[in-house]
């Protein structure tokens, strides 16, 4: 059973952003700073910013510019904040992304309760911020995760009007944002992208759940990706599908991997890849338990 990985940008080490990618983001993310004396505000959940830098295919850095109401256009919302622990709180210097590893896990168990579902499993991308320095020289101690909802196929992040806010224990998250299926587009044999759209409407991709690796560092070849995340993107592809192994072979089903995060966010504990199966024809149905084992 082949494992297939999204194009890569080779010059810049990170996955070639689609409508299905994580957005590449630089380290250095910071939120704006506020032009008020004394301390600054902590940040607040349920807050929606819009940023800056969040057009163009490949984002390099970013600075949510602007905190406004939810119902206007924006492109980020917090979804869980925290305090910094204290051996990072006492230093003389805001903390590096790579640093973050707990808080990133922990920003991934309130943002899935604030968004009904895990964020992995929807078209959102998680993004770790901490004070800038301005913030930590007057005193802040806190970080804060905030959802980007992911685009189409030209531009990349999507602006947003509304709350993403679902409900773990109720009606689940917006079902805008659930990952299902698509269609790929291939133009003259070279890869140029993906479209959503709904599983009753004819499709060659489905999601079919998340993969975690332990590896030490970004997979950032074929041979690695397969390595980190080949295994458990199989296994989610044989479950989902409710299909032998053998049968599988049989079918010439081909796995896709798409990690959620780039080189500088894995340090930080962004680890997991997003699976998908690739279909030789188009179907018009879920391949959602289509094989020859019981679901």
């Amino acid at each position: 059973m082949a494992v297939r990985q999204w194009p890569m940008a080779a010059k810049l080490g990170a996955v070639l952003l689609t409508p299905l990618a994580a957005v590449v983001l630089s380290v250095a993310l910071r939120p704006s700073e506020p032009d008020r004396p004394g301390r600054p505000a902590e940040p607040v959940i349920g807050e929606c910013w819009q940023g800056q830098g969040l057009h163009v295919v490949l984002v390099a850095e970013m600075t949510p510019s602007e905190q406004v109401d939810c119902d206007v256009p924006h492109q980020l919302e917090t979804v869980a904040v925290g305090r910094l622990r204290n051996d990072l709180a006492r230093r003389g210097a805001s903390p590096q992304r790579s640093e973050l590893t707990s808080e990133f896990a922990g920003c991934g168990r309130t943002a899935e309760e604030y968004l009904g579902a895990d964020w992995r499993t929807q078209h959102t991308s998680l993004l770790l911020f901490a004070p800038s320095a301005e913030q930590w020289r007057t005193g802040a101690r806190w970080y804060r995760c905030d959802v980007l909802v992911l685009g189409g196929d030209i531009d990349s992040v999507h602006v947003r009007q509304g709350s993403v806010h679902g409900d773990l224990a109720g009606h689940g998250p917006s079902s805008d944002l659930v990952l299902g299926c698509a269609v790929e587009f291939v133009a003259d044999g070279v890869w140029a992208g993906v479209q959503r759209v709904s599983c009753n409407e004819p499709h060659d991709m489905e999601f079919v759940g998340v993969a975690e690796s332990a590896a030490p560092g970004f997979p950032d070849t074929a041979a690695a990706l397969d390595a980190a995340f080949g295994g458990g993107c199989r296994d989610r592809a044989r479950v989902y599908m409710a299909m032998s192994v053998d049968l599988m072979r049989q079918r010439d089903v081909t796995v896709g991997v798409l990690p959620t995060g780039e080189p500088s966010t894995w340090a930080g504990g962004d680890r997991s890849a997003r699976c998908w199966v690739f279909l030789r024809h188009k179907v018009n149905s879920s391949v959602r338990g289509l094989g020859d084992v019981p679901a």
